[in-house]
């Protein structure tokens, strides 16, 4: 569920809504796993904690990040924890074919490179020069 609240209003109606939506799953015998129901406030001025959502009885968890298909979603939208995972990912994919393999030509170490997807995963996960002074892939 994604919702812009910007008043108390629209506090209280998301509150209400999530009301509304556990009613409807004790009715149906479907709860939630409140655990993994998390909140990010994105922007500046929406870090006062000035609410607490609810789910039953149980406090939804606010975070700073989360990951979500694989993407991490931080509170700022900046790129910068995708990258920083993604290039730890490749660096430990590379540090394994250089583990692995005596004979490190160019040629081989181009092929390996290719076969494991390694470009793929830099192209898929963020971008490789972030704009906000994050971290950089260059060529070696």
């Amino acid at each position: 569920m994604a919702v812009v609240v910007s008043s108390e209003e629209g506090i209280e109606k998301l509150q209400s809504d999530l009301k509304k939506l556990y009613q409807w799953a004790c009715d149906w015998q479907m709860l939630f796993n409140v655990e993994k129901c998390k909140v990010i406030h994105f922007g500046h001025s929406n870090d006062d904690g000035r609410c607490v959502y609810t789910f039953g009885s149980n406090v939804v968890k606010v975070v700073k990040e989360e990951r979500d298909f694989g993407a991490i979603v931080h509170k700022s939208l900046k790129p910068t924890s995708q990258c920083i995972e993604a290039i730890k990912s490749a660096n430990k994919t590379l540090g394994m074919i250089s583990g692995t393999f005596m004979f490190k030509d160019k040629n081989t170490m181009l092929r390996l490179y290719k076969s494991l997807h390694i470009r793929v995963r830099y192209d898929r996960n963020c971008n490789i020069q972030s704009r906000d002074g994050g971290p950089t892939l260059s060529k070696t």
